[in-house]
């Protein structure tokens, strides 16, 4: 799933907790605010990953070969100005003339692959993998007990009972989001027809008198965020995502009558099949995979928008990843498309909880390695140990051998050098930080908006590992892999993951206890 953005959470705690952020944004200049992943840790106050001072000191780090970085996600705008001129073209197949020009089976990927679209259309909203796996299971299991189970059935029965106690417990969340949500965007949208879509001071939305309780709450509410500078159109803004997203969530990621698999037309649980899907890798809903995209090779210095962390670098889009779980044979198959055409890396930003079929996605994952192809993968954003806890595709089959294995695993920090509250983490599990608070970039129609997630702390890395790969291209995936984890600035002091109230030391969090740096990985590769 593509990873849900932090500031999700309750109307209550949006308007509370999200003053402090508001706030600084306010204060701060706009392009420190817009860049600051680029910032040193060691110059002033953003912890970002030094690229910029990294330019200043080696100024021909920008030279070097075309590194190819696959985004396999939701989607990618490619008519977007700022990424336009740094899109991976296949310049073996003919555009538009509906041959498989270069014969790998795909008709016209020109930019990518479409895993999830089909003559019929493309794949919006989707079930989770827990919702599939209950409806697929539940004929054989419902109303059983353990001791009513076979042998040879009770690990499929566990993973039955484990799927059926996300749904419903995640179902029972999504609908009280959705009313609290519902009764927010009601309250809002009252205050709009009083007040007109004029700009209003919080005294004259005091004004407003009414015999509705709860409504008056939130006139006050919203009366003292406009006082604390978080602007009207903001909250309206951010309750609308909210609506719209636990909307989705009840009546697609967790309804267990919704199959949005049929557009596609293959049979998904034919793993054999690996010709499907179409050419549109932009879908209905590029935002994630577009922002993604962006930080890592927005065209630098061109005076639009916003530079990429990397500069020779072409991004292929890959649809994998609709608005719901991936399945384990789209994933699958991206990865070999990503290798087999060209990718150096692949950048994956989402995850889910249960992977039926993670042999085939390990399989590909070993494909990948084999083909010294260096992927990152996007630790999620629930706050949770995923030493413990699952969280899918991961590397986990790979980390018992003695060589290093070029998959790294992403964490998010703050702009202060602090574990985001949302990141998941895991001393065992998780490689290196990067930023993923408040990360500036593109967005579909030539747009430009900030994001929160894990899911912008793995482009940071993919395109350090771009830039860095560039320069030196001689090394090979798992020594670029090993040179952003030595040269990683290790924050002083300790921090407290998923917003616990007992502080742990970074190594507690992540395995190289530190984040990614550019400037200090060059230093590092120059002194060999």
């Amino acid at each position: 799933m593509k990873l849900l953005k932090s500031t999700l959470f309750t109307f209550s705690t949006l308007l509370v907790s999200s003053l402090p952020s508001y706030a600084q944004e306010a204060e701060s200049d706009q392009y420190e605010m817009q860049h600051w992943q680029h910032a040193c840790p060691t110059d002033g106050q953003y912890w970002g990953v030094s690229s910029d001072k990294a330019r200043v000191q080696y100024k021909d780090i920008d030279s070097g070969r075309t590194i190819v970085v696959a985004v396999i996600d939701g989607g990618v705008d490619t008519t977007h100005p700022d990424l336009k001129a740094n899109l991976w073209i296949n310049k073996n197949e003919i555009s538009g003339n509906g041959i498989d020009d270069d014969k790998n089976g795909y008709v016209d990927d020109i930019h990518g692959w479409n895993f999830i679209g089909g003559p019929k259309g493309d794949i919006g909203p989707e079930n989770t993998e827990a919702v599939r796996l209950y409806r697929k299971l539940i004929t054989k299991y419902s109303g059983k007990e353990k001791k009513d189970i076979s042998k040879q059935d009770r690990a499929e029965f566990s993973l039955y009972k484990a799927a059926e106690s996300k749904v419903l417990s995640e179902l029972l969340q999504a609908s009280n989001y959705l009313s609290e949500y519902a009764s927010a965007k009601k309250h809002l949208d009252k205050i709009v027809s009083i007040m007109g879509d004029e700009d209003f001071s919080s005294d004259e939305l005091r004004g407003i008198k009414d015999d509705d309780a709860a409504f008056m709450a939130t006139v006050e509410a919203v009366a003292g965020a406009l006082e604390n500078e978080v602007s009207f159109k903001k909250i309206y803004d951010e309750v609308g995502e909210g609506y719209n997203y636990f909307n989705v969530a009840v009546n697609y990621h967790y309804n267990t009558d919704f199959d949005g698999r049929n557009v596609v037309g293959d049979n998904p649980d034919d793993f054999s099949s690996t010709i499907y899907g179409n050419n549109n890798v932009m879908g209905p809903d590029a935002g994630h995979g577009t922002h993604v995209a962006g930080i890592i090779g927005a065209v630098r210095n061109n005076e639009i928008g916003i530079d990429g962390i990397a500069s020779n670098v072409r991004i292929m889009a890959i649809r994998a990843v609709p608005d719901g779980d991936e399945r384990d044979k789209d994933v699958g198959n991206a990865i070999r498309y990503a290798v087999d055409n060209g990718a150096n890396i692949i950048n994956m930003s989402f995850g889910k909880s249960f992977s039926p079929n993670k042999t085939y996605v390990d399989d590909a994952i070993a494909y990948a390695a084999s083909k010294n192809v260096l992927m990152v993968h996007a630790a999620g954003n629930y706050g949770i140990n995923i030493d413990k806890e699952s969280n899918f595709p991961n590397a986990k089959s790979f980390t018992g051998s003695k060589s290093e294995f070029p998959w790294i695993e992403v964490g998010a920090i703050s702009s202060n050098g602090q574990i985001a509250e949302f990141s998941n983490y895991g001393g065992g599990t998780v490689d290196i930080l990067a930023p993923g608070v408040s990360i500036y970039s593109t967005l579909p129609g030539a747009k430009y908006d900030y994001e929160n997630g894990t899911s912008m702390a793995a482009p940071v890395v993919s395109g350090v590992a771009a830039l860095i790969w560039s320069h030196y291209p001689e090394l090979s995936a798992t020594q670029v892999k090993k040179a952003l984890m030595i040269g990683v600035i290790q924050p002083e002091g300790k921090t407290n993951p998923g917003g616990a109230k007992k502080a742990v030391t970074y190594k507690k969090i992540c395995k190289s206890a530190g984040a990614v740096n550019v400037l200090r990985t060059i230093m590092l590769l120059e002194s060999r």
